[in-house]
């Protein structure tokens, strides 16, 4: 992998972590039900997923 697709791969890396800190995660925790399931677990779900499926296409597609 070359130096410049690493450093895009540790910058969504921090910014999934990032965005999965307490103090943003109660900025946006809201009553707010979605198909019967509270807003604050839809958010964390969807951050967590994304996270996992952009890092392995990022992988799969400059990785070595």
């Amino acid at each position: 992998m070359k130096k410049r697709h690493q450093q895009k791969f540790i910058a969504w890396t921090a910014f999934g972590a990032l965005i999965l800190n307490p103090p943003i995660i109660m900025a946006l925790n809201e009553k707010f039900v979605l198909w019967g399931v509270p807003s604050f677990y839809v958010f964390i779900f969807f951050i967590w997923i994304l996270t996992i499926a952009l890092n392995y296409l990022w992988i799969k597609k400059h990785g070595e």
